[in-house]
């Protein structure tokens, strides 16, 4: 029964943050393309490295995927938030990597569920395959409260740079 007002809470919130995300460029053309770091924060308020002790890490980076951990992930009262960003650094900015035209909306790193803490991302499929470069992929996670019918406390993004290389 928690599973399934767990899975409604996140169609429920994956449908708001579709409507929220227009103002990231992968979303709509027209929209601004690169952020400062201070902009950044702006759209990601609860933006992390860390939070309590869970973290995101980073292997294999390649143009056409990554494979993501998040490390220290055993709390119960945190879920992923569906769908990532993905930013990558242009002139001292962070510009939003577009989406490839056939993508309606992005999905949780294939693998990455509460029960399951690895996963992997495929460039190709999202955005093509990725230049060389300095990027930061965002996830967000849930915080719910389990003495209140899974009620949702607030949202935290963690995120974590790396690096393509040639």
């Amino acid at each position: 029964m928690k599973r399934l007002g767990i899975a409604v809470l996140c169609i429920i919130l994956l449908g708001s943050l579709l409507q929220g995300c227009t103002k990231f460029s992968a979303f709509e053309k027209d929209k601004k393309k690169a952020y400062t770091a201070e902009e950044i924060i702006e759209l990601f308020p609860s933006l992390t490295r860390t939070y309590e002790g869970i973290h995101l890490v980073i292997s294999n980076a390649t143009p056409r995927g990554i494979n993501i951990y998040l490390a220290d992930w055993q709390d119960s009262n945190v879920e992923l938030l569906p769908g990532f960003f993905m930013f990558v650094l242009e002139k001292d900015n962070w510009a939003s990597v577009e989406l490839n035209e056939n993508i309606g909306f992005l999905r949780s790193p294939v693998g990455l569920t509460s029960d399951k803490n690895r996963g992997y991302i495929n460039f190709e499929f999202y955005y093509g395959e990725l230049k060389p470069g300095a990027y930061r992929f965002i996830q967000g996670l849930l915080l719910l409260d389990l003495d209140v019918d899974l009620r949702l406390q607030s949202i935290v993004y963690l995120y974590v740079d790396f690096v393509i290389n040639d």
